[in-house]
């Protein structure tokens, strides 16, 4: 053409470029704008605050031991009552000035006491037992006199169910004191 502008075609190209710069301000608004709040250096790296995420690595839930079956249980057993029975105790005056015995016999962890008209001792513990005995002997001779004396006595013996032991003891040298006192089988 002639040299003269087509004021229609300027004027798009006027507006290409007024866009163009208008982006380009916008753009560089924006990168100011993220320099300055520190996201962004100027040579357009990151920079400024950064966040640290760490990781740890999965932990696997714990293991326990694989267990082996117990052998089965079986309910616990009452052990038997122990074997009990039950003896006779005599005692004998004969040969001794007339007396009267009032002994009280402890025979394993049973106590009684025997007379002559009940000389049994029932549910005692057989086999070995210790035993204990104490009371009082009174005792009067053939010319009236009195004594008396306190029953002292332990030792062991064999029970066995049906068994007869007698009370033997000592009369005091004195006339008030201290009787020993036994059982013997014989």
């Amino acid at each position: 053409m002639d040299g003269s502008t087509d004021k229609g075609s300027g004027s798009t190209t006027l507006r290409v470029v007024g866009l163009l710069a208008a982006i380009a301000g916008g753009a560089g608004a924006l990168i100011g704008g993220l320099a300055a709040a520190g996201y962004i250096d100027g040579a357009g790296g990151t920079s400024g605050p950064t966040t640290e995420i760490t990781t740890t690595p999965p932990t696997s839930p714990p293991t326990t031991p694989p267990t082996t079956p117990s052998p089965p249980t079986t309910p616990p057993t009452t052990p038997p009552p122990p074997a009990r029975g039950t003896i006779s105790v005599f005692y004998r005056t004969e040969g001794t000035p007339t007396c009267v015995l009032t002994p009280e016999i402890t025979i394993g962890d049973r106590t009684a006491q025997p007379s002559d008209f009940t000389p049994a001792i029932t549910d005692v513990l057989l086999g070995r037992q210790d035993y204990s005995i104490s009371g009082i002997i009174e005792c009067v001779d053939d010319f009236g006199f009195a004594s008396w004396c306190t029953i002292d006595g332990s030792g062991q013996i064999d029970v066995a169910d049906g068994r007869s032991f007698f009370v033997v003891w000592n009369l005091p040298s004195v006339e008030f004191g201290v009787c020993n006192m036994w059982l013997s089988d014989v």
